[in-house]
């Protein structure tokens, strides 16, 4: 199923309430998309949740979870602010291998697909 990752994790609503992050880290500074799977940086940073994706008035967005603090924040999920659907789900979908959940997530893509 094309963009099945768009139906599995939620398209959350109240985006405004979430803080933005430029430097895809949640506000603690442990949660951190861009660092968290190295294993250079294992012990500082921990890999963030995926919890839901949104479209803002800057652009569509994905958003996650830190598993220490509780703290939700979004970021952009590739270089165009409004990529098509397409692009979206398949940024998002690298964005997601770099979290804690991704197992679990991608597991449910493929059953998903599986089904369709």
């Amino acid at each position: 199923m094309k963009n099945a990752i768009l139906k599995i994790l939620p398209k959350i609503v109240q985006w405004e309430a979430i803080p933005y992050s430029a430097g895809l880290r949640c506000q603690c500074g442990r949660a951190d998309i861009a660092y968290a799977g190295w294993s250079s940086f294992k012990d500082q940073y921990i890999e963030p949740i995926a919890i839901g994706w949104c479209e803002t008035d800057y652009g569509t967005m994905g958003v996650f979870e830190c598993p220490e603090c509780h703290g939700k924040f979004r970021c952009h999920c590739g270089s165009n602010r409004w990529p098509t659907e397409d692009q979206f789900a398949l940024d998002f979908e690298i964005f997601v291998r770099c979290c804690a959940n991704k197992e679990e997530v991608i597991n449910q893509v493929k059953e998903l697909e599986k089904e369709n």
